[in-house]
């Protein structure tokens, strides 16, 4: 790719120039040797391939005009030479040095003498640049660049390869250091650090040498099949890369096991080396120069992945980070603003790269694949092109248009591969995509509770619905097809499914109007608990026994429901407390009202009630009222009040009234009976209690 990219930046203008031609071209040639040539500005001329020696009086060349010299042309002698501005002479490559000659002349600003070369492809081997030899006799010069790179290059150009070779390992090398990036950033530990920079240090070695060798060979493609030495290189370190590559791939200093595309990215590159390998072995010496060129390059993208994601990552973790710390600061305040007492010293809390958002990294992995997918398709376009093949390859053909323009549309293997493709990427973006959003979006909306479940649902199934439209439209199955069948099949299901439909519908309805919500506190009938998921057909209610329990979602749209925290969450509490007939009422009420009023779950606002309300058969019931702004207060709250009440009763002598009952006891023949407790006479255990009747008291059994 570099190489391609570094070839087209310099034969551009050559391959330019054989392209067009100017009006004048044809006179010239006619004018055979030892005429004049003249090529008109902005205008590319090429001289004849009629001898290797050819004698001109007078060559004039128009400014940003180039002149072409053939590969037959070794020996050109010119009498008079104008060059205007940015004119160029050109020579064509080959493998036979060049002698140009000039008597006379002038050459403007800008003239340039170039013999590159020329890069190869898979279908023409590389052109050498030619070695050049240039007399310049009495010939004005203003300004004259020469580029002849001939045989001489070819360490320059290996050399400037390996160059960006080391600058690549080098900088992996460096985010490798112990206490570097991948450690103190990545959060990778120091044993897999330390693994991973042994074998990229090896493996680049390896591509170094490589590089080279190749590069040098690319500059000789007729010497290939001679150069032992360099196929003999080239083995070594196919074997060798292939064996660090399933180090690095496949090995790992831990015990987690690799996932499945890096699976098949490791097979993948652990294949290449050995397929260029028999390549070689078998004699294709130039097809395996240039596919090590994109091999190299696909490792370059392969480093640069890896990086990125855990770029991705590391950002993801601050992310989380500093909204963890926003939420501590603002939980804070809050409670601050409570009158309930916090730390005086706020730490940052930490937040671990496994507690992040799995979906946000799945997607973000997703994505980083995608894009790893189109640069692999960049670097071997010219392989790749081969998958226009699967136009041919035809599965079934549809009719596309009604009566006389209908039309037979084949649908290859082609459209069937993107199809699947749509369905896989739809896949991965409904179960990711709501993850990311609602970690990189919603949470830093200021959203009322369960609004970002509601949209990250609705997403899900938006981007549902366009994907399986999408790969049905890929596959020929147009809605003016299926609307029909869509009909019937919504009638016969609407009968037969109701009860589904009617849940599914009711999901919706409960998703966009929302009388419940993840997170509130229902009651339906006689269950209670929060509401933990709510999905297509029936929303999931967890108890206060940490039981989960189904409920169909038509249940919530056609039955009585209590939601304890649609819009406020302030509920009231109610206690009932009975005092017996003799207590000090005033007393009695300023210690319930202190024991309320000093209980900071208790709201100001509403204020605190008691009301002596009813005279029982032996209390006197009061009923205290107070509010609590959190369902999860009153149970607490209810504790701590009574505590304190019964705590501060206890200490006035207040007593607590409770019912007293009369018991009569008689025995067999309808007398009645007195129980007393009278002392025991021995050590015994369990005696009964003596019993005194009519006729004197009984004497406890010894």
């Amino acid at each position: 790719m570099r190489k391609a990219m570094l070839g087209l930046f310099l034969v551009v203008p050559l391959a330019w120039a054989g392209a067009v031609f100017s009006a004048e071209a044809p006179p010239a040639r006619q004018q055979g040797i030892g005429g004049t040539v003249k090529v008109q500005a902005n205008s590319v001329m090429r001289l004849p391939k009629r001898a290797q020696e050819l004698r001109l009086r007078r060559v004039e060349i128009g400014e940003d005009a180039a002149l072409l010299i053939p590969l037959e042309v070794s020996v050109l002698r010119i009498e008079e030479l104008h060059m205007a501005k940015n004119a160029r002479i050109g020579v064509a490559p080959g493998e036979e040095r060049i002698s140009i000659e000039v008597v006379s002349g002038r050459l403007a600003d800008g003239s340039i003498i170039s013999a590159p070369g020329a890069t190869g492809t898979f279908r023409q081997s590389a052109g050498n640049g030619r070695d050049l030899t240039l007399r310049l006799q009495a010939v004005e010069v203003e300004s004259l660049l020469l580029d002849a790179r001939g045989q001489n290059a070819t360490l320059g150009s290996a050399l400037l390869e390996m160059a960006q070779v080391w600058l690549l390992f080098y900088t992996a090398h460096r985010i490798l250091t112990p206490g570097g990036i991948a450690e103190r950033h990545f959060h990778w530990s120091r044993e897999q650090v330390g693994f991973l920079d042994r074998h990229l240090v090896r493996l680049g070695v390896v591509v170094l040498a490589l590089v080279g060798v190749v590069t040098v060979a690319e500059h000789q493609p007729a010497s290939l099949a001679d150069d032992v030495i360099g196929i003999a290189v080239v083995l070594l370190g196919y074997a060798a890369m292939a064996w660090l590559l399933s180090r690095l791939l496949f090995s790992s200093p831990g015990d987690e096991r690799p996932s499945l595309i890096k699976m098949i990215v490791g097979i993948l590159f652990t294949a290449l080396p050995l397929v260029l390998f028999v390549a070689v072995c078998f004699g294709y010496y130039y097809t395996s120069l240039k596919l090590t060129d994109r091999l190299i390059d696909t490792l370059y993208l392969l480093l640069l992945w890896f990086v990125i994601e855990a770029a991705f990552v590391r950002g993801l973790g601050v992310a989380a980070r500093r909204l963890a710390y926003a939420r501590a600061l603002a939980k804070r305040q809050n409670a601050a603003k409570e009158g309930v007492d916090g730390e005086t010293n706020v730490e940052e809390p930490t937040l671990g790269i496994e507690q992040i958002n799995q979906q946000s990294l799945r997607l973000i992995r997703l994505a980083l694949l995608i894009g790893f997918i189109v640069c692999l398709y960049w670097v071997w376009a010219d392989l790749i092109s081969v998958i226009s093949y699967l136009d041919n390859v035809t599965l079934y053909q549809y009719t596309a248009g009604t009566g006389e323009a209908a039309t037979s549309v084949p649908i290859s293997l082609r459209d069937f591969l993107a199809a699947l493709a749509i369905a896989v990427v739809t896949v991965a973006l409904a179960r990711n995509l709501p993850g990311l959003l609602e970690v990189l979006v919603l949470q830093r909306l200021t959203l009322a509770q369960g609004s970002a479940y509601a949209t990250t649902t609705l997403l899900s199934y938006a981007i549902s619905g366009i994907g399986i439209v999408s790969a049905l439209s890929t596959l020929g199955v147009s809605w003016d097809k299926l609307q029909w069948l869509v009909a019937a099949l919504s009638v016969g299901l609407g009968f037969g499914l109701q009860a589904i439909f009617s849940n599914f519908v009711s999901g919706l309805i409960i998703l966009f109007e929302r009388p419940v919500r993840i997170g509130d506190v229902v009651t339906i009938g006689n269950l209670s608990g929060t509401v933990s998921r709510i999905r297509i057909r029936a929303t999931t209610i967890t108890d206060f026994d940490r039981k989960e329990i189904i409920v169909p979602n038509q249940t919530f749209i056609t039955g009585q429901l209590v939601n304890w925290s649609l819009s406020d969450t302030v509920t009231r509490v109610t206690i009932k407390i009975g005092l017996a007939y003799e207590t000090d009422l005033p007393l009695a009420r300023k210690l319930m009202m202190q024991a309320v009023k000093e209980n900071p779950r208790v709201l100001r606002d509403p204020e605190p009630l008691l009301y002596f309300l009813t005279i029982s058969a032996s209390t006197f019931d009061y009923e205290l009222r107070f509010h609590v702004r959190e369902l999860g207060d009153r149970n607490p709250s209810t504790d701590e009040i009574l505590t304190k009440i019964a705590t501060s009763f206890r200490e006035h002598k207040i007593d607590m009234a409770f019912n007293q009952v009369d018991v009569f006891v008689k025995n067999l023949q309808g007398q009645q009976v007195q129980l007393f407790v009278g002392e025991p006479q021995h050590s015994g255990v369990g005696n009964p209690p003596a019993l005194k009747g009519q006729d004197g008291p009984a004497e406890p059994t010894r």
